[in-house]
Formats: structure tokens, sequence, C-alpha cells
């Protein structure tokens, strides 16, 4: 019978350790980098990657201390990493925009409810120009509708009823997400 060494139980206790609190964070980490990737397939690579760079430092994770806030900033600069890469292309987004989903999602990353996370996938199901519209009217509260249907270059009836179906879809949207299986 073999005896495990000290460093193999260390290491064990470590991973288990790792695991259960990735499971207790998991998903308000992945709701957290969806808030700021829109883009569901970019999203979840993005995931993976955090996940991966978080098994890589956890020698470095401070016991004790708040493993979701530590894994958010992992994931943040994973974002901003595949922000660089995507340089080339364009970015829907403006650094000071990400800035404010990042502060926003910061704030609900612990407290997201079923609706909110279903809110999430709804939105990345938009097309880009839905989704565009949407972020610019609630990232800037102190602008008027007509005043972001004027800075957009749009009639400001045309952007209301265009915001008003984009409200209509998430809803729906959101309501099919979060209905229990079975009813309808």
């Amino acid at each position: 019978m073999r005896k495990e060494s000290s460093s193999s139980r260390a290491e064990h206790a470590s991973t288990v350790e790792f695991m259960w609190l990735l499971g207790q964070h998991e998903r308000s980490l992945a709701a957290y980098i969806l808030a700021l990737v829109p883009n569901w397939a970019d999203a979840d690579e993005i995931a993976q990657d955090t996940k991966l760079k978080l098994w890589e430092q956890f020698d470095r994770y401070e016991r004790g201390s708040h493993f979701g806030a530590w894994a958010r900033t992992i994931a943040w600069y994973q974002i901003q990493t595949w922000r660089r890469q995507q340089q080339r292309a364009s970015l829907r987004f403006s650094d000071q925009t990400v800035e404010l989903l990042a502060a926003d999602a910061e704030k609900q990353a612990e407290q997201l409810s079923p609706r909110h996370y279903a809110l999430e996938k709804c939105l990345a199901k938009l097309q880009d120009n839905q989704r565009e519209l949407i972020v610019e009217c609630y990232s800037r509260h102190e602008e008027s509708l007509r005043e972001l249907a004027r800075r957009l270059g749009r009639k400001y009836e045309s952007t209301r009823k265009s915001l008003l179906r984009i409200r209509r879809l998430l809803a729906e949207c959101v309501d099919r997400q979060v209905q229990p299986e079975g009813q309808s």
C-alpha cells in the first residue's frame, strides 16, 4: 500500500477548494463576462480562458478574500486582452462604455436573479444595431431620447419606436427564458 505524500494531499485539497469556489461563483462570473462581451461565443471563450487563468494563478489567491471579486478582476484582464486582439475589427463599444458596463456588472454580479441571466442571454441574441441602441440609451442617463436621436442622426419618432420594439422583444424573450418548462 502506497502512502500519499503530504504535498499531493495539499495539491488535492487546493484543487477541491478551487473547484468549490469556482462552482460557487461560475454563474455570476459568466454573467459579468457576457455583460461586457455581448457575443455569446466570444464570452464563452473568454470564460474558458478566465477559468484556466484562475487555476494557473490560484496559488496567488489570498485565502479568505472574496473569490468572486478576484475572479472578476482576472476576467476583466482577459476581456481587455480579447479587446486588444479585436482592434483590427471595428469594436462595437467605446472604452468608456465598456467601463460603465463593467462597473454596473460588478455591482450586480453577486445579485443576479434568473431574470437578469435571461436578459443577458436575450441581449446577446439582439442584432448588433439593436443592442447598440439599447446600450446608447441606457448608458447616458442624463441624455433625453430626443438628444440621443439627434446625436445618432435619427428621427425622434423612429428612435422611440425602435426602442419600444426592442424592449418588447427583450421582455418576451426574458419571459420565455424564465417560464417553467411545460407552461406556455
